[in-house]
């Protein structure tokens, strides 16, 4: 078996403890499949086991980690030219930043992310980041910027296809205009 099949099997085998919710398994069979991967020089399978480490620390709250993974995975998928990889790596950083409190950091992560989804005309995805945008700055306490960018992420949205989604935006919106510092 050649040492990309070997990644490949232990990245496989890996996935299947995700979905049992056995994450030290996981996170066992990942690292093989990544040292597998890194001797065979497979950049690719690299970069998406590296995007899963960072989702099994970021689950089991090891935010330095998470961030570590993310980062790396970043730097493969942009090494790859993965358009697809690079927002959701991007994507999971920002969300790392967030929890962990650094805001700017996050907000410029989730702008990054942002900018590819509208290049890709992705508006489900554009509807997420401005979410997430709003959730920072409702964070800073910037009600005004918050409240922008939730009735975007509200307008981006299909109103048949996303009523669930719609209507937790609608909910930020009604808070929103509840908090002492907006009245």
């Amino acid at each position: 078996m050649t040492e990309i099949e070997e990644g490949r099997k232990y990245e496989k085998i890996a996935l299947d403890c995700l979905k049992q919710n056995n994450l030290t398994e996981a996170e066992s069979n990942f690292l093989q499949a990544l040292k597998h991967m890194k001797q065979s020089g497979d950049e690719e399978g690299q970069a998406y086991v590296l995007g899963n480490l960072g989702n099994l620390c970021f689950q089991s709250r090891r935010l330095d980690k998470a961030e570590e993974y993310y980062g790396k995975a970043l730097t493969y998928m942009e090494k790859v030219n993965d358009v697809k990889g690079i927002e959701s790596s991007l994507g999971n950083l920002g969300s790392v930043l967030f929890y962990k409190g650094n805001l700017d950091e996050a907000e410029e992560i989730y702008k990054k992310a942002l900018k590819l989804l509208e290049e890709a005309s992705d508006s489900q995805g554009q509807s997420i980041y401005n979410e997430n945008l709003g959730n920072v700055h409702l964070k800073k306490d910037d009600l005004g910027a918050a409240e922008d960018y939730f009735n975007r992420a509200k307008t981006l949205l299909d109103s048949e296809k996303h009523k669930d989604r719609i209507k937790q935006v609608e909910d930020k919106l009604v808070a929103l205009k509840k908090h002492p510092k907006y009245v």
